[in-house]
């Protein structure tokens, strides 16, 4: 069902948030250092800045490039593809998914284990992650980024299934 006019300058102006997100956080990461208590090295001090200039200059290109767009032209997502093209871009994603989980659980992992076994008195991880570990233990923090992952990829595989259950494609 084609979008109302109203709809599509509503998408085309929720469009202008993600830059202004990266242009926020860059300068956010450039303010880093003067709030920042404790000693401060010449190298993490140049690799924020880095940081913050690459945010900010990516959020400055995509606040230029959205600009230019027609605010009449629908946001498209994966369901806008044709079928064919869909079905591989689930498949990309589901090939993807592990990948980018598996460092994430084994930092995870590694940062816990060093609480638990190593007595280290104190570690970054996610707030989820710190929640389930202060009140569930280790084993249930530990599960947690594999467990999110595989739900992920059980998403994906079921709409994958869903249009293979549609109709015949062309794979």
């Amino acid at each position: 069902m084609p979008l109302s006019p109203a709809q599509t300058k509503l998408n085309h102006r929720i469009g202008y948030l993600y830059p202004i997100i990266y242009m926020v956080g860059g300068v956010a990461v450039l303010a880093m250092p003067l709030f920042i208590d404790g000693p401060k090295d010449l190298e993490g001090a140049v690799f924020l800045v880095l940081i913050g200039l690459g945010l900010l200059g990516w959020g400055a290109f995509s606040l230029w490039r959205h600009r230019k767009l027609d605010p009449t032209t629908p946001v498209h997502t994966i369901d806008d593809l044709p079928v064919d093209q869909r079905v591989r871009a689930l498949r990309r994603m589901i090939l993807i998914v592990p990948i980018a989980f598996t460092p994430l659980a084994a930092f995870v992992g590694y940062e816990l284990a060093q609480v638990e076994y190593a007595g280290a008195k104190n570690v970054r991880v996610w707030a989820p992650v710190a929640f389930l570990y202060n009140n569930f233990g280790f084993c249930p923090a530990v599960l947690f980024v594999p467990a999110a992952g595989l739900l992920l990829i059980m998403f994906l595989a079921w709409k994958l299934r869903t249009i293979r259950e549609a109709g015949p494609t062309r794979t």
